[in-house]
């Protein structure tokens, strides 16, 4: 490869993990929240306990994927590289989310109450099923520009 070729080969490879990262983010956010209805909606967990666990069952599922698939690395999984994974996603998952809900659902309750009562009045979804998604959209995308930035840099470097 000349050197002229190797800043795109770069940007194309760097835009070819990020699409990866995404793609992975959209299979863990469906587990998520697919999970995360069930626990609210059939098994009538209040929001913060069900996330809890959504987010737990998610954190497993993209430990694998962004490892293997996400940035491909070969490398045996170390006892540091799994202990960074686990802090950054569960300040990501637990600190991070939990903020941004705590902070939609009280501080902008009013605001999101009305979007939701909309959603609802066009839908036919309750207005509880709505809060309760929209604060997970806003939390979502929180964590997910946290969690690439922090893999990448910490757990997944390369060297």
């Amino acid at each position: 490869m000349n050197e002229h070729n190797e800043p795109f080969h770069k940007s194309k490879a760097s835009l070819l993990e990020k699409l990866r990262f995404a793609s992975v983010g959209l299979i863990n956010t469906l587990v998520d929240f697919s999970l995360l209805n069930a626990l609210i909606f059939i098994v009538h967990l209040p929001i913060m306990g069900a996330n809890f666990i959504s987010t737990f069952a998610a954190m497993c599922l993209s430990l694998v994927l962004n490892k293997h698939f996400v940035f491909q690395d070969k490398e045996p999984l170390s006892g540091k590289k799994f202990v960074l994974f686990v802090c950054i996603t569960l300040a990501s998952i637990w600190i991070v989310q939990a903020f941004i809900i705590l902070l939609l659902t009280t501080v902008f309750a009013d605001q999101l109450q009305t979007v939701s009562q909309a959603l609802h009045d066009l839908s036919g979804f309750s207005k509880d099923f709505f809060v309760s998604n929209i604060a997970k959209v806003f939390a979502t995308i929180g964590s997910l520009i946290w969690n690439y930035y922090f893999y990448k840099r910490l757990v997944f470097k390369k060297i």
